[in-house]
């Protein structure tokens, strides 16, 4: 009530992109370089940290926590984007699409996600295959 800092959960000398709570409420991921990094609002807990891809492909761009299990999505300049589970090992990483991937996010159930790049929404099933695309030439916006 006070308003003063009462934790410092984080601190980076570089630009953090986007963040996402863990559905338990007690993590939050963070997008920033070419990593997803782990912070447990429990300062007794691990940062786990992984990198995402090799320096060469840009920036994490936007990650997402699924509201049902450990999966992360994440999308990247590289125009990929890429399914973790919460220890960093990779499940999924697409083909490259025509542009970096701005936004993720999860559906409230879980099973499915919705990835933004320029013009375009994708519509992917949990295991991230393609099951719609919305384009902003096709006149659906």
């Amino acid at each position: 009530k006070s308003g003063n800092l009462r934790m410092n959960l984080a601190s980076f000398n570089f630009a953090i992109h986007d963040v996402a709570w863990s559905p338990s409420g007690d993590a939050v991921a963070i997008a920033c370089r070419n990593l997803i990094c782990i912070h447990h609002t429990q300062k007794k807990k691990n940062v786990v940290r992984w990198q995402c891809h090799s320096d060469d492909h840009g920036a994490v761009l936007c990650v997402d926590w699924s509201p049902n299990n450990h999966l992360l999505v994440c999308g990247s300049e590289d125009g990929r984007y890429r399914i973790f589970d919460a220890f960093g090992a990779i499940l999924l990483e697409s083909s490259p699409q025509m542009s970096a991937i701005t936004s993720v996010s999860w559906s409230p159930k879980g099973d499915k996600f919705m990835v933004g790049l320029m013009g375009s929404l994708l519509l992917c099933n949990e295991y991230g295959q393609v099951q719609s695309k919305f384009s902003s030439n096709e006149g659906n916006y």
